[in-house]
């Protein structure tokens, strides 16, 4: 088996990928390297899903090109790694996951430069974004979260991933050390690494204002700040008056520098900090940090009071774990069982009155190509000839359509019922009015079995009538939930998990708005995961009678209100 190195030039992932890969290659992996090219040449069949793609931010279209990539320059069962940059690789995830199995690939994330990671040690948090970065980090924590592997050489990554309950394997080799003297001589200080606050400058510098005599070097890169307006250097600034001439800026390091501080925690260290630190040259290193790693005998900082005791000449050596490398992380080849859920799908349309386009909807939920095993029509006390004609023919179409009748009570109502009636294995509800793709069964069904904590499964939504459009969306999860409704309709397969938690629609929100929203909040405040097969395999038809053309904005924020409320808890 091939391991698949994927590397694009335009940003800061190589390096710490191609540590990771050295680690990997030190274990007996084979390495082909793959180049992604920024200049993505899509078939005729993506350009026209592309040209419809609308309300979608551009890490999501990035995201969907890489993911063409990848499957065009690999093969079944190889093994890509990749970096978590941008979340890159989130669709590409996805897609395996619902893949058949015998065209699956492996994905391992290398956990080190993303946004989701940058907002951690700058701001301890990852909500409340601006777009395009909350889009960013909504493709990162998909990466992270449908990877086979997600590999990290920084003890702080693994620590804040588990933030979000994603498990990260750590990775990492010792240096060896012949350093018998760890004191810090802080006359001349050399700080590594852009100004920025991922590097953490501004504590060097406010550390350095407790030293006396002490001067520092800064390289003269600065990276964008994103919290204050200009660079991290320009927010710097009365830091450095401070300090005055104490603080230089350098293209190239010192030539004779007493004292290293190491403030990025993900960076691998580059060869002239290695040299200097064989040389003799003390390192300053952040608590779990790659460099805390590679030299555990190195004193460690976690804050400003720390560093500054360190450069005032305080002792103080490593204390972080020593990652071995782990024969686990070889490639092993993945066997698949014949799918344990999702046999046997049951099928819920609601009616009521209008059924104009019902049996263009019925003909696309049976012609699947993975067969539901009913299909049942919920007439909402419609008192309608006309109905019961359209009922009578399709229950004589095919053996799997009943018609259930009830009293009027609305659509949650209605669904209820079929709820406590259905005897599948897993359910679907379509309104009468929106249409299926033959594929959509099949691929959410594999979905559904790529993972024990998956609940449900929904696919992208293409509209069509009114408006023509896809508007891709990330999978819904309680970040995701609390903003949006990821999910069109009721279109996606869930399994009976969430019938036996209890889950049910709220039957006054059919009056209201969102009461779909709040059925799969309730399922994400179960403990359910939904999975999301990143293609529009649902199509939702919009005319004038559909129901959101129908509600008012206080509607809508009223329904919303409701929709998040099992996510607040």
């Amino acid at each position: 088996m091939t391991t698949h190195v994927v590397s694009v030039d335009d940003h800061g992932a190589t390096q710490s990928l191609a540590h990771v890969m050295r680690l990997l290659a030190s274990a007996g992996l084979e390495v082909r390297p793959l180049v992604l090219s920024e200049s993505v040449t899509l078939d005729r069949e993506a350009r026209q899903i592309e040209q419809t793609f609308r309300h979608t931010p551009e890490p999501l279209l990035a995201t969907w090109r890489t993911a063409r990539q990848l499957a065009r320059n690999t093969e079944p069962g190889d093994v890509v790694v990749m970096s978590d940059y941008r979340g890159l690789g989130g669709i590409f995830a996805l897609d395996q996951a619902a893949a058949d199995p015998g065209q699956r690939r492996q994905l391992w994330t290398v956990a080190a430069d993303s946004t989701f990671l940058r907002l951690r040690v700058v701001a301890k948090t990852h909500e409340g974004l601006p777009l395009p970065l909350e889009s960013q980090v909504d493709w990162e924590m998909t990466q992270y979260r449908w990877s086979d592997r997600v590999i990290t050489a920084a003890p702080l990554a693994s620590a804040e991933l588990a933030v979000i309950g994603v498990e990260s394997e750590l990775l990492g080799e010792p240096q060896p050390s012949e350093l018998s003297d760890l004191g810090v001589d802080a006359r001349h200080i050399w700080a590594p690494g852009p100004v920025s606050r991922r590097n953490r400058t501004g504590e060097v510098l406010r550390a350095l204002t407790s030293v006396p005599n002490a001067r520092v070097t800064l390289s003269d890169e600065d990276l964008e700040d994103q919290i204050w307006t200009g660079t991290a250097w320009d927010a710097l600034r009365h830091s450095r008056e401070v300090l005055g001439a104490r603080v230089e800026r350098h293209r190239l390091p010192p030539e004779s520098p007493t004292t290293i501080v190491i403030g990025d925690p993900f960076s691998v260290p580059d060869p002239e900090i290695r040299r200097y630190r064989a040389d003799g040259i003390p390192a300053l290193v952040p608590a779990g940090s790659v460099a805390s790693v590679m030299w555990p005998d190195a004193p460690i900082w976690t804050g400003v009071e720390d560093l500054a005791r360190l450069l005032n000449g305080a002792g103080g050596r490593g204390s972080e774990p020593i990652p071995q490398i782990a024969p686990a992380l070889r490639p092993t080849s993945r066997s698949y069982e014949v799918p344990g859920r999702a046999r046997a799908v049951s099928v819920g349309i609601p009616v009521f009155r209008d059924v104009t386009y019902l049996r263009e909807c019925v003909e696309s939920v049976l012609k699947q190509d993975h067969a539901p095993v009913e299909l049942l029509l919920v007439d909402d006390g419609s008192q309608s000839g006309e109905v019961d004609r359209i009922l009578g023919d399709l229950t004589r179409l095919d053996k799997r359509v009943r018609a259930i009748r009830t009293e009027h009570r609305g659509v949650c109502a209605a669904r209820n019922t079929a709820l406590e009636v259905i005897t599948g294995d897993s359910f679907l509800f379509v309104d009468s009015d929106d249409l299926l793709l033959p594929t959509f069964l099949s691929r959410c069904a594999a979905a559904l079995n790529s993972r024990d904590d998956i609940w449900a499964v929904a696919t992208w939504t293409e509209f069509f009538g009114s408006y023509n459009a896809v508007e891709a969306k990330p999978p819904f999860d309680a970040r995701v939930g609390r903003r949006e409704n990821p999910i069109i309709s009721t279109s996606a397969l869930v399994d009976r998990k969430a019938l036996e938690a209890g889950i049910r629609f709220a039957p006054d929100l059919a009056f209201l708005y969102c009461e779909d929203w709040h059925f799969w909040s309730q399922i994400v405040a179960a403990g359910g995961k939904f999975g999301l097969v990143p293609e529009p395999l649902a199509r939702h038809r919009v005319h004038p009678t559909s129901g959101g053309y129908m509600r008012t904005e206080l509607a809508h924020a009223l329904g919303r209100s409701r929709a998040i409320e099992p996510l607040r808890h």
